[in-house]
């Protein structure tokens, strides 16, 4: 694995200086942050067919925090995030407790305690917490559930950020790994979490070193990580009576992000199956490298799981933008945005942990 994903980037001496640097914040902050306006932006049409959404907002779809039949919270400021941007905070709390290592034991107990308030939860989550509530073990729920779709994929940001500054990229796929395990079992859930991981600690990689994001060797890097995490042929729920590796898929994004969204959307699918959801994400990314909103607004009207694939696309593009672009480019997102402050703290507590030791 280390020969095969062994990152290209050796940025100037990962110091102490470095570790502390408003670079190093800015991007951590702009993982938390642009991934939390993707939930809030992309929750009101969570479940929504792409027609239904176009027939609601019009051909540019939904770019603004809005309620809409009650989404996602009635009673809670406009800007509200759902459950992606809630097990973010879950892990990033568990590091923070574990001063940087995160125990899979205290993880779980987290999950249990979170799962009263939790927000716009999917039934594989559900049904594995409850499964840890009635004495499961961590790394039995996950497994026993079996689950594919993007539950752990979607939380990683906290471990890129830990891990962002190791040559050696062993690491971030443990604690991927680990922190999936709980609530997804099935390797394609699992490499999805150890996917996301790798690229939005990449995106921190480039954006310290001064150097462009490489959108096509990301891509690449992803088909790898999958192709070794999970060979196995999957059956495809957009194209029925075909299968498919996660390898496979993904290395079809380079050329679809260069046509229709709407076609290529509908040749994935858009949906909580982690064969649908990150192509998808990786679709937005690619087609829009250089404008995290665009990539966010894109997938945030694609249909069906849209919060987690513009939440997805907004972690590793604001991993490489940063919070302040966010600042200054949409105030409004800022502004309006659920617990901004308590996600900026947590984010700057992952770079502190950080460090060199």
């Amino acid at each position: 694995f280390k020969q095969k994903t062994a990152y290209e980037i050796r940025p100037r001496d990962w110091s102490s200086d470095v570790c502390s640097s408003d670079l190093f914040l800015d991007a951590a902050r702009g993982a938390f942050l642009w991934a939390a306006v993707g939930d809030a932006i992309g929750c009101v049409n969570e479940g929504r067919g792409r027609e239904t959404i176009v027939g609601r907002w019009g051909a540019g779809g939904l770019d603004r925090y809005a309620r809409y039949d009650g989404r996602p919270r009635p009673d809670g400021p406009i800007g509200t995030w759902t459950d992606d941007t809630q097990l973010t905070i879950v892990l990033a709390e568990a590091y923070v407790a574990g001063n940087g290592a995160f125990d899979p034991d205290d993880l779980a107990q987290r999950l249990i305690a979170w799962l009263p308030t939790a927000r716009g939860i999917g039934n594989a989550t559900r049904s594995a917490v409850w499964a840890l509530a009635t004495g499961a073990a961590w790394w039995e729920a996950g497994p026993r559930i079996g689950s594919a779709g993007n539950g752990a994929a979607m939380r990683v940001a906290p471990v890129a950020i830990r891990h962002a500054l190791e040559a050696d990229p062993s690491a971030i796929v443990r604690d991927a790994v680990v922190s999936a395990l709980p609530t997804h079992g099935d390797p394609a859930g699992v490499a999805g979490a150890a996917i996301m991981a790798i690229l939005t600690a990449e995106a921190i990689r480039h954006r310290l070193a001064g150097l462009p994001l490489p959108v096509g060797a990301l891509l690449d890097r992803a088909a790898t990580i999958a192709d070794i995490l999970v060979p196995n042929p999957y059956a495809l729920r957009s194209r029925k009576g075909t299968q498919a590796t996660l390898g496979d898929e993904l290395r079809t994004v380079a050329r679809s992000a260069e046509g229709d969204p709407d076609a290529a959307f509908t040749h994935y699918y858009t949906g909580a199956f982690i064969f649908e959801t990150l192509p998808s994400t990786l679709l937005c990314v690619a087609r829009t490298p250089d404008d995290p909103a665009t990539a966010i607004v894109l997938g945030a009207n694609a249909g069906h799981d849209t919060d987690t694939i513009a939440a997805m696309a907004g972690s590793i593009l604001g991993a490489f933008h940063g919070s302040e672009r966010l600042r200054a480019t949409r105030p409004d997102w800022w502004g309006e945005l659920e617990g901004r402050d308590r996600l900026i703290e947590l984010a700057d507590a992952m770079v502190e942990m950080a460090a060199p030791r």
